[in-house]
C-alpha cells in the first residue's frame, strides 16, 4: 500500500469531509478500504466492530455501491419536513 494511501486509511470517520477537496475516488477508495477492514474483523475503535457482521455479507460491487452512495451524498438543508406551529396547534 501506497504511503499516501496508508495515511488515508489511518483517519477517522469524521475526516472524510476533509477527503472533499482531495475528490470522490479517494473517499470511495477509503471507504472500501474501511469495509474491507470490517471484513477481516479490524477496526481502530470498539465503535467500528459493529459494522463486522454488516460488512462480511457484502461482495465487491455492494462496496463499491455503498462507497460511491456516501461520496456523493449531501445534507438535505430544504425545508420541505418542517412542520408549521399552525399544524401542531398550542401547547398552553
Amino acid at each position: 500500500m501506497r504511503e499516501e494511501n496508508q495515511s488515508i486509511f489511518k483517519m477517522g470517520v469524521q475526516d472524510v469531509m476533509a477527503l472533499k477537496q482531495k475528490g470522490v475516488e479517494e473517499i470511495q477508495n477509503y471507504l472500501i478500504n474501511k469495509l474491507k477492514r470490517f471484513q477481516q474483523g479490524k477496526s481502530n475503535s470498539q465503535n467500528g466492530e459493529i459494522m463486522f457482521e454488516f460488512a462480511r455479507r457484502l461482495n465487491t460491487q455492494e462496496m463499491k455501491d455503498i462507497s460511491n452512495f456516501l461520496s456523493n451524498h449531501t445534507k438535505d438543508t430544504s425545508t420541505k419536513y418542517d412542520i408549521s406551529d399552525d399544524i401542531l396547534g398550542s401547547v398552553d
